[in-house]
């Protein structure tokens, strides 16, 4: 069953912030989301921990970014 007596325009009025409120979310949360990701990229993310495993090119002298200790 539908409603008998429907008014679109009025409607449209009373649901005005909701019908705003949800296509501004959505842009908002684009924007973070791409923030997000500038922000990772422009100071990047550590791929080298320090796990205190000697590789074997380090054991053999070679460099690999950091100083091998004897």
């Amino acid at each position: 069953m539908s409603a008998p007596d429907t008014n679109v325009e009025k409607q449209t009025k009373r649901h005005k912030g909701p019908l705003t409120g949800m296509p501004a979310a959505i842009v908002l949360a684009v924007v973070a989301i791409v923030g997000a990701i500038a922000w990772i990229n422009f100071t990047g993310i550590e791929d080298e921990v320090d796990t205190g495993v000697t590789t074997s090119t380090e054991a053999q002298g070679g460099t690999s970014g950091a100083t091998a200790t004897e």
